[in-house]
């Protein structure tokens, strides 16, 4: 059996199909919005034992959107998600163009649900200008002080170099060679915090100790930091 659900709110419009099948309940939009983004999404729930793994398709979105409301993800998954030890499942969030900012192409987001945990592993992010890509490795949600951080290990492949010197205004006598850059990305998703810190470039064995960044609020604090790395 068929059956259409509707959802209207100020900044969310869904539509979608679901249909019954023995222990398992499939969904699949027909038309959808958010903050006027249209978006698709394809999402199987499981019943014996419980997990669903879903699909979340946008061709465009503003990232200022996510990052001015942090907190309710993070009330998501403090309340919903670590009180619930029987939730388990995977969502591949694909955003085909993101707006709103100088760096970012596209992202394929992987988060995998399992036993109160959160993870975002093997998700990947493409450069503008064919800059490169970053993807995500050992990442861990966890709450501090009452705080939910979430921290990850990014690896950014340089696919160009050139370019990358030219969107962050790196001075000529500054520059090296650059093939790739590892560093750990920290976001306080309570208080909307942002940084960066432990940048190894080109997998070097002589890691240079670098203060972590202050907190990263724009485009123009990213920039700085860089800056500092390559003047170090």
């Amino acid at each position: 059996t068929i059956t259409q659900i509707k959802l209207n709110r100020a900044d969310l419009i869904a539509e979608s199909n679901y249909d019954v099948e023995k222990k398992l309940l499939k969904f699949k939009s027909v038309k959808s919005s958010i903050n006027h983004f249209d978006f698709d999404y394809d999402a199987n729930i499981y019943l014996e034992p419980f997990y669903f793994d879903s699909k979340i398709k946008f061709e465009k979105l503003n990232l200022k959107n996510f990052f001015k409301r942090p907190i309710l993800l993070e009330q998501i998954i403090k309340n919903f998600i670590y009180e619930n030890e029987n939730l388990n499942g995977d969502i591949n969030l694909q955003i085909n163009k993101i707006e709103g900012n100088k760096i970012f192409k596209d992202i394929d987001l992987k988060v995998n649900l399992k036993n109160k945990s959160v993870s975002v592993d093997k998700s990947k992010i493409n450069l503008n200008s064919k800059i490169g890509n970053l993807t995500l490795d050992r990442s861990e949600f966890n709450v501090i002080n009452n705080e939910l951080i979430m921290r990850t290990q990014v690896r950014a492949e340089i696919n160009n170099q050139k370019n990358f010197f030219k969107l962050f205004l790196i001075p000529k006598n500054k520059r090296k060679e650059l093939k790739n850059i590892n560093f750990y990305f920290e976001f306080n998703l309570t208080s909307n915090e942002k940084f960066v810190s432990d940048p190894i470039f080109n997998d070097s064995d002589n890691i240079e100790v670098f203060d972590k960044s202050k907190n990263i609020e724009n485009w123009i604090d990213l920039k700085n930091y860089v800056n500092i790395l390559f003047s170090s």
